[in-house]
C-alpha cells in the first residue's frame, strides 16, 4: 500500500527504505533559539533543532543509524540531554530533554504518476523524502507553482478542464 490517497486515485508508487531512522523529541534549553533553526551535517544525517515558541524549547531531528538511534533513546534523561547538547556544541546554553522521545524509520516514497482523472498530486501525496534542510515544504512549494503554471497555461489555450493533469 502506498497510501489511502495514492490507493484511493489507483496512483501506483515506488517505496524504499533507509538505512537511518530519526530520533525525534523536545527540549528545554538556556539560551535562547532566537526563532533560528540550526542544522548539523554529520556522516549519519542531519541533526536539526528547530526553535518552538517561547524562545528556550526547541524540537529535535537526529538521524542516525537505527541502532544508535534506538541507544540514544534508552539513554537516562540527564545522558541524552549532554549528549545532544554536546552534539549541538552548547550553542544553545544547557539542554533537557522533555518526555515523549520517538524513534522513526525512514522511507521513501513517490508516486508513479502525479495525476489522473482530474486529480493532481502535490507535496506528500506524490513524494517523501526523509526529513532533510526543509527538502519536504521546498519541493511541495515547488509542486504546487508547477500545478499553477499548468492550469494557466491549459486555461490560455482554453483546453477543456479534463486534460488539465
Amino acid at each position: 500500500m502506498c497510501s489511502s490517497d495514492l490507493d484511493a486515485a489507483k496512483i501506483d508508487c515506488t517505496t524504499w527504505a533507509h538505512p537511518q531512522s530519526a530520533l525525534v523529541l523536545n527540549l528545554a534549553h538556556d539560551l535562547p533559539h532566537h526563532d533560528v533553526s540550526t542544522e548539523f551535517h554529520t556522516t549519519t544525517g542531519p541533526y536539526v533543532l528547530v526553535p518552538l515558541p517561547g524562545g528556550r524549547r526547541s524540537s529535535v531531528v537526529l538521524i542516525e543509524r537505527p541502532e544508535e538511534a534506538e541507544r540514544l533513546k534508552a539513554l537516562a534523561d540527564a545522558d541524552l540531554s549532554r549528549e545532544l547538547e554536546r552534539r549541538a556544541r552548547s550553542i544553545l546554553g544547557a539542554m533537557r530533554v522533555e518526555p515523549g522521545r520517538q524513534v522513526w524509520p525512514l522511507a521513501s516514497l513517490i508516486a508513479n504518476c502525479y495525476g489522473r482523472d482530474r486529480i493532481a498530486l502535490v507535496g506528500e501525496t506524490a513524494h517523501t523524502f526523509p526529513p532533510i534542510g526543509a527538502q519536504g515544504l521546498n519541493l511541495s512549494l515547488r509542486d504546487i507553482a508547477s500545478l499553477g503554471e499548468i492550469a494557466a497555461d491549459r486555461k490560455s489555450t482554453r483546453l477543456n478542464s479534463s486534460h488539465l493533469v
